[in-house]
């Protein structure tokens, strides 16, 4: 009281002095007054004071109990964990539960209006599998979760570790109860209190179709980071040095070609694991496995001896599921373990149920690699000779799109999976699976490419890889030595085959080497699939439009621009997917994505395969050590209005300058006339090489080569050329010969009595205006968009269709209605007879008929 009375005393003081300086009457304020007045304020203010602290230490605990700092995150710290993309009906992948950090901040009141938020969709089977790491970077010391929950029940779980995902330690907070152990209904933040938790990783598990929209993390550093890269020697060699003849590839099959492999040096082959361990092999650990014949008839020994002898750098996928572990047909595209595990997730995170699939790749190895392997080793079936160190293969891939979720459930491969079956095959988990089991027991020298992944965020599948093996492998390495996947460039509704600059081709690519470079840097990336189909009705289809009339046309050109793309972004390998169609006039996706036709028509090469193969004939002596340039910081006059132009690639052998690659990176017929290319001085001769048909070396012309300047001018399209520095043109090689064709299965049984003319039969896949020609198996089509009808055995007739656009119309091109793919394309038109529909460039978009068989495209008038 003492202290009260005296301050109230100095402040009544303070009062009267300042009335007196002022120059006011002291008289007109009493000092017991004053004394009365500022106690009443002086205890209001102090209930009010006591109020809000009470309030504030109930609605924000963190300003009362000494809680550290909300941690700066965002989406980049979130990895999905699980790896699959967005279910039917979900809104937002997980990188949504850190997206809107800046606008949240709950314990110190800043509550913003969230609305992005993770909804996995409601797969059945993704739950309670699916989940997200949150990866703080380093040790915390965690007081505070905050999480935002948008409509419905929530049943969910936070788990927290240290040092590697898997290692959970602590306590783990089920959010499917708040603090009044009621269910989460409606959107709402709800504070989840920590007692001094040390954690780097937050783990999220949503064990139902639900939504989080935000999380708010509140702790304090506890530590340096723990990020690091993966220890152990990697054994994929990466250099600058690597040739260009290492890096393009193509994806086939061991029927097969090599005259038509060896467009490329490279080939990925697929193989089905029944093949080798079909009908009657018992499997792993009494298998009798064949390989030449297989149980499907084919010679593998014989076709690898051949793609040996043509010079091509083969390596096997083997792929599927072996009879011996399929009760009945439905089971054939299950994960290749045991039927018990296919639903244990648990089980299938550890390398024990993988053993069969490791066990087979030993054989492989053994068989095909460098080295001898003891017969006592060996599990062939009675027929096969035991041989090994055949010296046939450097790499062997395990399985393909091992990740692909459209399979189903069983299907699936989880990142965890896949770690736990790449360690079985790589080296038999580090030798603890038995005898015969892992490539590295086999043949130390073969490399394993890990499973071509279809996943769409590839950098978390891989990271969370490298988890698994430094929790679960004493030397902490990836079990792979080449990182391995897929990408495919489609247009953004989903309808048709979009430019590699439409889709971020090189970004994409990035996002894999990038991950390589900070985690990896001595692996190899390869990426095995990429293409683009020429049917124009297939959802990934190259289509045609202003200058290039035809599917293969665009397919070859985004083909060569694709692979340039992967060199840019540091990509070691690519192949293109595939070889040959499917079905030469089938509208599926990957039905002719071939740069052959199929082999029932004799695998006749599309344009795109003589593009693909100049290209490798042009630089394969050139070096990896590659620059990139582009107009758009240099050239601004040249630039097209969407700030793409020319690109440049400059390609070394030795020390010296050899090849330049040149093209415009747009989507709409541009050209750019009389480009100057400045050339290295005392350069006197340079040849232009263009794409085209019939010729494995391009169409080469010499160019003029300015004695002052050391330039030459070119006139740069949409389709890559190269210029050949410092040489002179060589002449077109001409068309590739024939390939015997092989009697055809789409010829009916009838066509052996009555061979002809047959109309395709509807299941091929084939349109109703398509007849093949029998014995011989040549597929052919009626003129006109015709339909084909079987007049008699063996004879067939055309007749016309009112649905066909080409009805009644002479050879030329026709302005149709058809509407376009999307909203930047131009108007549409059609080639007769061969019914393909077409559309006008972006910059000239209105068709205009010009008499009555031809068109012209045109800019709009001005509204």
């Amino acid at each position: 009281f003492f202290t009260y009375d005296a301050a109230l005393t100095h402040v009544c003081g303070e009062v009267l002095i300042e009335r007196n300086t002022s120059g006011r009457l002291v008289n007109k304020i009493d000092v017991n007054t004053c004394k009365e007045l500022s106690a009443v304020v002086i205890a209001l203010n102090m209930l009010y004071s006591l109020l809000l602290v009470l309030w504030t230490c109930g609605v924000f605990p963190s300003k009362c109990n000494g809680s550290g700092d909300k941690i700066t995150l965002n989406s980049s710290n979130v990895i999905n964990g699980f790896g699959t993309p967005i279910g039917g009906g979900g809104e937002n992948q997980c990188y949504a539960l850190l997206d809107e950090q800046s606008i949240s901040d709950p314990a110190n009141g800043k509550l913003g209006k969230v609305t992005s938020a993770w909804m996995p969709g409601y797969t059945k089977w993704y739950f309670p599998w699916v989940f997200a790491v949150i990866d703080l970077g380093s040790p915390h010391t965690l007081d505070q979760i905050w999480v935002h929950h948008a409509n419905g029940d929530l049943t969910a779980k936070l788990q927290f570790a240290l040092d590697t995902p898997q290692g959970v330690t602590g306590p783990h907070i089920d959010l499917s109860k708040n603090g009044a152990n009621r269910p989460w209904y409606g959107q709402n933040w709800q504070q989840f209190n920590l007692t001094s938790v040390k954690a780097r990783f937050i783990i999220f598990t949503m064990q139902n179709p639900t939504a989080i929209t935000e999380t708010v993390i509140y702790g304090t550093p506890s530590g340096d980071s723990t990020a690091r890269h993966l220890s152990g020697a990697f054994r994929s060699d990466r250099s600058n040095d690597i040739p260009m003849s290492d890096f393009m590839g193509v994806n086939g099959f061991v029927n097969d070609p090599t005259s038509r492999l060896s467009c490329v040096n490279n080939v990925r082959e697929y193989q089905d694991w029944s093949w080798t361990e079909g009908s009657g092999d018992p499997g792993y650990p009494h298998a009798l496995t064949k390989f030449a014949p297989t149980y499907s008839s084919f010679d593998i020994d014989a076709f690898y001896n051949s793609t040996v002898s043509a010079g091509l750098d083969l390596h096997q996928c083997f792929q599927g599921r072996p009879m011996f572990m399929n009760e009945n047909d439905t089971q054939t595209r299950w994960k290749p373990v045991a039927n018990k595990f296919v639903e244990d997730r648990n089980a299938t995170s550890l390398p024990s149920p993988w053993v069969p699939l490791a066990a087979h790749a030993f054989q492989v190895a053994a068989r095909y690699g460098s080295a001898p392997v003891a017969d006592s080793l060996l599990q062939l079936a009675p027929d096969q000779p035991k041989l090994s160190g055949l010296k046939r293969l450097r790499h062997l891939e395990i399985l393909n799109e091992c990740d692909g979720w459209w399979a189903g459930g069983e299907a699936y491969v989880s990142p965890y999976e896949m770690a736990a079956m790449l360690s079985a095959a790589y080296d038999g988990h580090e030798s603890t699976l038995g005898s015969g089991v892992g490539v590295k027991n086999a043949d130390p020298n073969m490399q394993v490419v890990m499973g071509g992944m279809a996943s769409q965020a590839p950098a978390d599948t891989l990271q969370m890889i490298s988890f698994w093996a430094q929790k679960n492998r004493k030397d902490q390495t990836f079990p792979a030595d080449i990182i391995n996947f897929h990408f495919y460039c489609v247009s953004a509704d989903g309808k048709a085959g979009a430019s590699p600059e439409e889709c971020n081709f090189e970004m994409n690519m990035r996002n894999v080497t990038q991950w390589r470079d900070a985690h990896a840097p001595n692996m190899q990336v390869w990426l095995t699939e990429f293409g683009w189909d020429t049917n124009p009705h297939s959802p990934n289809a190259a289509l045609p439009y202003g200058p290039f009339t035809t599917g293969e046309q665009v397919q070859g050109m985004f083909l060569l621009r694709g692979f340039l793309a992967c060199l840019a972004a540091g990509i070691d390998r690519a192949h293109v997917f595939m070889l040959r169609n499917v079905v030469d006039t089938g509208y599926g996706k990957f039905a002719t994505s071939g740069l052959t036709s199929s082999p029932d028509s004799g695998w006749i090469p599309k344009l795109s395969w003589y593009y693909v193969s100049s290209m490798q004939s042009l630089l394969n002596n050139a070096q990896r050590d590659i620059v990139f340039d582009s107009e758009t910081s240099a050239k601004a006059e040249n630039r097209n209005a969407d700030g793409k132009g020319t690109r440049l690639a400059f390609f070394k052998s030795g020390d010296k300058l050899a090849v330049i690659a040149i093209w415009s990176a747009t989507h709409t017929g541009r050209v750019a006339k009389g480009f100057h290319v400045q050339l290295p001085p005392g350069t006197t001769t340079a040849a232009l090489a263009l794409m085209c048909a019939n010729s494995t070396v391009g169409c080469q012309s010499a160019l003029d080569v300015d004695s002052a300047t050391k330039t030459v001018a070119v006139d740069v399209t949409e389709v890559p050329a190269f210029i050949l520095v410092g040489a002179t043109p060589k002449p077109p090689t001409g068309p590739v010969p024939p390939v015997p064709l092989p009697p055809s299965a789409l010829c009916p049984p009838d066509s052996n009595a009555h061979p002809g003319q047959w109309c395709a039969n509807a299941s091929s896949g084939m349109d109703n205006s398509t007849f093949i020609l029998c014995p011989q198996g040549t597929v052919q089509h009626c003129p006109n968009g015709d339909l084909c009808q079987q007049a008699a055995p063996g004879m067939i007739q055309c007749q016309p269709q009112p649905s066909s656009l080409c009805m009644g119309k002479p050879p030329g091109l026709y302005c149709t209605d058809a509407p376009p793919p999307g909203p930047q394309w131009g108007d549409a038109y059609i080639a007769c007879p061969s019914d393909v529909q077409a559309y006008c460039p972006t910059d000239l978009p209105k068709c205009v008929s010009n008499g009555t068989n031809d068109i012209s495209c045109e800019a709009r008038d001005q509204q």
